[in-house]
């Protein structure tokens, strides 16, 4: 089933973000060597993901996003589409893939980074 699995949010630290959320309950926290950055995955309220990102040197995937924004949403991710369907859909849409595939240790899948035409970063676990 396709469906919006969770957002990311950029975050300059993780702690202090979180405690602004109401209901916000850890389902797992790593450290991705990958991607260079703290991650945790917390559901909120009735059971909605939310990824915090916290990027942790200049190699991180994430720092540029986090030194032009500080913080903030950062992507959508999605689940439920094979590597074919992302890639028809990214051609079909006019999207410019970013990376992937790659792992995402976080979920233990791989995952597509995508662009849409409004400059919005889509993510596909696989």
């Amino acid at each position: 089933m396709k469906k919006i699995h969770h957002v990311g949010y950029v975050v300059e630290d993780i702690e202090i973000f979180k405690n602004s959320f109401v209901q916000m309950n850890l389902v797992s926290k790593i450290v991705d060597v990958i991607q260079d950055a703290k991650i945790e995955l917390l559901t909120v309220g009735g059971g909605s993901f939310v990824e915090l990102i916290q990027p942790l040197s200049p190699k991180a995937f994430t720092w540029n996003f986090m030194r032009k924004n500080k913080q903030g949403l950062h992507h959508i991710c999605y689940e439920g589409y094979s590597l074919v369907e992302v890639e028809e859909l990214i051609a079909k849409t006019k999207m410019m893939k970013i990376r992937g595939p790659i792992p995402a240790i976080l979920f233990n899948r791989d995952v597509i980074f995508a662009m849409t035409r409004s400059r919005d970063i889509i993510e596909f676990i696989l």
